[in-house]
Parts: C-alpha cells; sequence; structure tokens
C-alpha cells in the first residue's frame, strides 16, 4: 500500500494475491465513512468545495505520517504535494441521481 505502480498491472497473468496493490483505491474503516478514491462506477465527478477541505487534510494528513513513520519519505513528500495543491488535484464522486 502506498507505492506507485511501476508499470500497468497484468491481472490476465493469474494468481494476483502475489502481484496485488490496492490498484487506486484506499479506503480507511475508521472515517466515519469518509474516503478518498481513484475511480468509481454510476458517479458523477464533481469539483472539491471549501467544504471538502476539511475532509481532505485530515485523511492526507493521518496519510503522510503514516509514511513518514515507515520511512517513505519521498512519498510522503508527493502526498504533501497533492495536500497543498488540493484544489487543483482532487475531485469528487458522488452518486448519481437516478
Amino acid at each position: 500500500m502506498a507505492g506507485k505502480l511501476p508499470e500497468p498491472l497484468r491481472d490476465d497473468l493469474g494468481c494476483i494475491a502475489s502481484r496485488a496493490n490496492i490498484k487506486g483505491f484506499a479506503f480507511e474503516y475508521m472515517t466515519s465513512g469518509r474516503h478518498l478514491a481513484k475511480g468509481a462506477a454510476d458517479t458523477a465527478i464533481e469539483p472539491v468545495g471549501s467544504e471538502d477541505e476539511q475532509n481532505l487534510r485530515e485523511l492526507l494528513t493521518k496519510y503522510i505520517t503514516m509514511l513518514l513513520d515507515h520511512g517513505q519519505h519521498e512519498e510522503a513528500k508527493g502526498t504533501r504535494r497533492l495536500l497543498n495543491e488540493w484544489r487543483d488535484t482532487f475531485v469528487k464522486a458522488v452518486p448519481k441521481k437516478k
């Protein structure tokens, strides 16, 4: 977890457990239903707003701390850049109204 993919994933090779990666989805169980996700289905993509800043800051700050605690300083630096540029970096996926 928290690693960048060095190349496209090859699920066609089988036995994906030995090569598993979160594949862009990173959910924590203790976040009161909040999460960050890269990719979603049946959703509309909207810009994030000021109301989303607190959630992004809290989640990314905890993630940065975890990365630093585990010696992943370069990844933490990149994540801090995402946090600093949150308005230009993130969008939110909301359920499509049917």
